[in-house]
């Protein structure tokens, strides 16, 4: 079966893994490299531990950005930084540093960000894309505040009730086809509460 990675930008609940899983399950794939990064990140940690290029970084440094980009496609297309990430973070990261064949994004909902952490987190997002799995973010019904709106400024395919039998059935469907894009769930911000499925039969 394919591998789902699951990456999220501050701490990962068990529910949302759990959630997670089951769609996978659902569609037939298995849970890949799961990775929380911290928030806020630990920048010096972090860049040391991708390269000598990203030495000494500061919280006002123009390469956090390409930090971000350099990790979040790392986390997809595994190999030997996705491996050096989960042996330095043990405990934020685990599972298999393999290819993965889709992914999912979620965000810890604060209002509270640093800038820092707004530019780390702008190319985690934009490593993710580039790497061109199928990505999709998700939320629980009662995230508060909503990260639907971040996910639509970012151009990622969102489902706001993973924690529902529907929204993960939204989730397997809307890994299966990326380029249809949308919001999809129960709240004010979806588009629809399912994608739907493609008339061409695949």
């Amino acid at each position: 079966g394919e591998q789902v990675a699951v990456v999220s930008s501050g701490a990962l609940p068990a529910e949302v893994q759990s959630d997670v899983r089951e769609a996978a399950r659902l569609g037939d794939a298995r849970l890949g490299l799961v990775a929380q990064l911290a928030d806020p990140p630990d920048l010096a940690t972090l860049g040391k531990t991708v390269g000598s290029r990203f030495d000494g970084l500061r919280s006002d440094d123009p390469r956090l950005r390409p930090l971000g980009r350099r990790i979040g496609r790392a986390l997809v297309t595994g190999g030997p930084l996705a491996r050096r990430l989960k042996k330095r973070f043990p405990d934020r990261f685990s599972g298999s540093a393999a290819r993965a064949d889709a992914v999912v994004f979620y965000r810890e909902p604060q209002d509270d960000r640093t800038e820092a952490t707004r530019q780390f987190e702008q190319g985690l997002t934009e490593g993710l894309r580039r790497a061109r799995r199928p990505l999709v973010a998700v939320e629980r019904l009662d995230t508060d505040p909503s990260q639907i709106p971040y996910y639509s400024a970012q151009r990622i395919t969102s489902v706001d009730n993973v924690d529902s039998a529907g929204g993960r059935i939204a989730l397997v469907l809307a890994l299966a086809e990326p380029g249809r894009g949308g919001s999809f769930g129960y709240k004010e911000t979806a588009d629809a509460a399912l994608p739907e499925p493609s008339r061409s039969g695949g």
